[in-house]
């Protein structure tokens, strides 16, 4: 009988070897792809009982692809799997805990969103105080939440869209994205990358969008129009672009992008700081959710939940 198989899709940058070491050790057959792509996905590992992703959007056509599928395991809170179609197949999916990892990014977009008012105030004497300004988060994850939190005693009015979040936090307003952008000052992305959300912010969303906003995006490159972005800088409809940091994995990574060079644009020289140690628990925990499900019937961070028993259970 062929050792069960885990396929590790996209990690984020991180490196797998410490999953990979541990999963081989405990007899799976573990293939890594490298890639988001659900054709890839599907070719490299038809098989799969168990599935690793980041970035990848793990969608109703992806799960067809991959009958023998079980579990999904998923290192990011902003990953677009879709747990509705996982649980109409009787999948499991679980997520890895995120709490210091969320605060460290919740800070580093509220001190991006800080640093372009300063440097509006100093090249341009546009002294505009948060107290008197209205911040929308577009997507209400865990960052942005955590965000809102931090930046509640700062800002005037925080605003927020998600049209799938059930819970919502206080004091944030909620409203949907066309009314979300006109009201905003400062606009902070915080949404999955997926089909629907690709090059959300392009000519039409900045048009909406009050006349010298700023906009942060910490979450996926390909949720703005890039060139779109850059046109709205040149004339000042944007008065700023704050970006995180391009893991080399991202495919515009190596290209040459005007916005880099934009002196409106303040891009994050890295990503924040994780320890060692960290990344390294991190990726061990996604194969200990595998052996858990496989040894007990159950991933150790469950967020969907399964009526079925794992076929690999120990008996």
């Amino acid at each position: 009988m062929a050792d069960p198989c885990v396929a590790i899709a996209d990690t984020g940058g991180l490196d797998p070897a410490p999953a990979v070491e541990l999963l081989t050790g405990e007899g799976f057959d573990v293939r890594v792809l490298g890639t988001s792509e659900p054709g890839r996905i599907a070719a490299g590992a038809p098989a799969a009982v168990a599935l690793i992703v980041h970035d990848t959007a793990v969608d109703a056509a992806l799960l067809d692809r991959l009958p023998a599928l079980r579990l999904v395991v998923s290192m990011s809170d902003d990953a677009p799997v879709d747990a509705a179609a996982a649980e109409r197949r009787g999948l499991w999916v679980a997520r890895l805990p995120q709490g210091r990892e969320v605060d460290q990014v919740a800070h580093h977009a509220l001190a991006l969103a800080l640093a372009q008012l300063r440097r509006l105030a100093r090249d341009h004497g546009d002294h505009r105080r948060p107290r008197d300004l209205t911040l929308g988060l577009v997507g209400m994850s865990k960052v942005a939440t955590r965000f809102a939190e931090l930046a509640r005693p700062l800002f005037g009015r925080i605003v927020g869209v998600d049209p799938y979040a059930r819970a919502w936090p206080p004091g944030v307003d909620r409203l949907d994205l066309g009314a979300l952008l006109p009201a905003c000052d400062v606009v902070s992305l915080h949404t999955p990358l997926t089909s629907e959300t690709a090059g959300m912010i392009d000519a039409g969303a900045i048009a909406r969008m009050r006349r010298g906003a700023i906009l942060v995006n910490i979450a996926r490159h390909g949720l703005v129009d890039r060139k779109d972005v850059l046109t709205a800088l040149h004339t000042g409809r944007l008065a700023g672009l704050a970006s995180g940091h391009t893991p080399a994995a991202d495919r515009h990574a190596h290209e040459l992008c005007p916005l880099r060079s934009h002196p409106a644009v303040l891009i994050s020289p890295s990503a924040p700081a994780k320890p060692v140690h960290y990344t390294r628990d991190r990726v061990l925990r996604l194969a200990r959710n595998v052996l858990a499900w496989r040894d007990r019937g159950i991933p150790l961070d469950p967020v969907v939940r399964s009526d079925s028993e794992s076929p690999l259970v120990s008996a």
